[in-house]
């Protein structure tokens, strides 16, 4: 399965390759896809649909970051490494 991108004008995301949605605010859209989690932020955002069969999803709202989440196997977060 492909993973694509799509945003239009920081107003509407289209996206391709996505499993499932991992959390959901107005604020913060997290998704894994099948390349790793991808976090969204904005304002007023909105899971406009999401098709589990197909993987293709579309959000609206005011997009201010996209950020794919590094997450390699046995590796310590910061806070972990502070806390000892």
């Amino acid at each position: 399965m492909r993973h694509d991108v799509s945003l239009i004008g920081r107003q509407e995301l289209r996206l391709s390759g996505v499993r499932e949605v991992l959390g959901y605010n107005g604020e913060a859209i997290d998704l894994q896809t099948v390349v790793g989690q991808l976090n969204i932020r904005g304002h007023n955002l909105k899971i406009v649909s999401f098709r589990t069969e197909t993987g293709d999803a579309e959000i609206s709202g005011h997009i201010t970051a996209l950020v794919y989440v590094n997450e390699k196997a046995g590796k310590e977060s910061l806070l972990s490494r502070l806390f000892r």
